[in-house]
């Protein structure tokens, strides 16, 4: 489960840097970064249920703004990144509730 975690999170990074890159979009700059710093404190060994409550609040803001950007890039990669953003939240929610700590 938390090399699932880690792939979907690398590639909810991807898409917003991607997006950042390619349309110059700057809310998406700290969006990547965001995303590439939880795994970054993961492999750290910050404390993972807190991690993981951060995570899943990170996550779930996405969606809301995403929404309130017009559901931005919809037919690129918009749709595809907010499953594997749902994907992420279950997850984590998982780890957060059977992971021993």
């Amino acid at each position: 489960m938390h090399q699932a975690a880690a792939l979907l999170a690398v590639f909810s990074a991807a898409v917003h840097l991607y997006l950042f890159l390619e349309h110059g979009t700057l809310v998406m700059l700290p969006a990547g970064l965001g995303f590439l710093g939880g795994i970054g404190l993961f492999f750290a060994g910050i404390n993972r249920r807190v991690l993981y409550l951060a995570g899943i609040a990170f996550t779930a803001l996405q969606i809301p703004l995403w929404v309130l950007e017009g559901l931005a890039h919809l037919q690129n990669f918009g749709l595809l990144d907010k499953v594997a953003q749902v994907t992420l939240i279950a997850i984590l929610g998982y780890l957060i509730f059977t992971e021993e700590l």
